[in-house]
């Protein structure tokens, strides 16, 4: 799966203040994790996105928000996954028992 075809810059903060264009959003996300990509390997160029870095992108975006629900509509929102109503206490990154 692509980022650049998944992510929905439309629905991104500065996008709907007008700051910024959608691609202009989308480059910006990218760049975030060529960032942590050149950090963590000597700063070789990887133009991929790996699991891990997607991860870790959202574990440290996660403290930012004032409760799970509000990152989990977040994530929902910009990656367009449907279910309105999570039930994030029953997450294991929430506090609660993993998913069996």
């Amino acid at each position: 799966m692509m980022v650049r075809e998944t992510f929905d810059g439309k629905k991104h903060t500065d996008v709907c203040n007008g700051r910024k264009t959608e691609e202009e959003a989308i480059t910006d996300f990218l760049e975030i994790f060529e960032i942590h990509h050149n950090t963590f390997n000597n700063f070789s160029k990887n133009a991929n996105v790996s699991r891990e870095e997607f991860i870790e992108f959202y574990r440290t975006l996660n403290p930012s928000y004032d409760d799970d629900l509000t990152f989990v509509s977040m994530v929902r929102g910009v990656w367009g996954v449907k279910n309105e109503t999570p039930d994030v206490a029953a997450r294991s990154y929430a506090g609660g028992v993993p998913d069996a």
